[in-house]
């Protein structure tokens, strides 16, 4: 019964963040057919493009097609998409779509922030342990800030805030598998590091290359971190 009582707890959480997130958003915009990171990188598309997933869309192209759309006019150029090497064109098509449309289309990121939500409350409810429940607590907001990125282009610096604190957090529990208990006054550089990463990154999110700079080296971070952490496990 308490199991089912964190779960709607973590379920009423997450429902209004995700309230709060689409509020900020336009209710209703020309999209694509498909999804991409502010540096242009494609990571979901529609069935009928099945090819450019991983590839990186023209950004300034895709913007002059929007605007033309938007007031009206057709855009019959076509959008370049590059991969490794090559490119190829592919052609314009832009739908409107709401929010809860593009919800729809990421019920498995929510679904999985909510699952490290879940788990963050659980050991927070069962074993007052700190680092487990910053752990998951910062996978579930990295993984619902993530989706406000690519879905909506919104939420930079949450996204980059978490993206380099989960590296920490993980990190810090190397150090615990060691034996070694890390004083809380180290939180205190590593949040401050955390928040100039998502400064930097709200403040340069026009700047594709510096938004892919800022997140390959988020993800290098994260997988040194936890090679780490696996090393100490053995």
């Amino acid at each position: 019964m308490r199991n089912i009582l964190l779960l709607f707890i973590s379920l009423i959480l997450l429902s209004i963040v995700l309230l709060i997130g689409v509020l900020q958003t336009s209710s209703e915009t020309l999209r694509p057919p498909f999804y991409y990171y502010p540096n242009g990188t494609i990571i979901q598309s529609s069935e009928e493009f099945p090819s450019i997933l991983g590839k990186k869309v023209d950004l300034l192209e895709l913007e002059i097609a929007v605007k033309m759309a938007e007031s009206g006019k057709s855009y019959e150029n076509g959008i370049h998409i590059y991969g490794k090497g090559v490119s190829e064109t592919i052609p314009v098509i832009l739908a409107p779509k709401s929010y809860y449309s593009v919800i729809q289309e990421f019920t498995r990121d929510i679904l999985i922030s909510l699952l490290y939500l879940s788990v963050a409350i659980w050991f927070f409810f069962y074993t007052r342990d700190l680092y487990m429940l910053l752990l998951f607590g910062s996978l579930s907001c990295l993984s619902l800030f993530n989706f406000f990125l690519v879905g909506f282009h919104e939420f930079h610096f949450l996204f980059f805030f978490f993206l380099y604190f989960t590296a920490f957090v993980i990190l810090n529990i190397s150090f615990r598998l060691r034996g070694k208990e890390l004083p809380i006054r180290w939180f205190a550089p590593e949040v401050i590091f955390s928040l100039i990463a998502g400064f930097v990154g709200r403040s340069q999110k026009a700047d594709p290359h510096i938004f892919g700079i800022l997140a390959t080296n988020g993800v290098y971070f994260i997988l040194f971190c936890s090679i780490i952490c696996i090393f100490f496990l053995f």
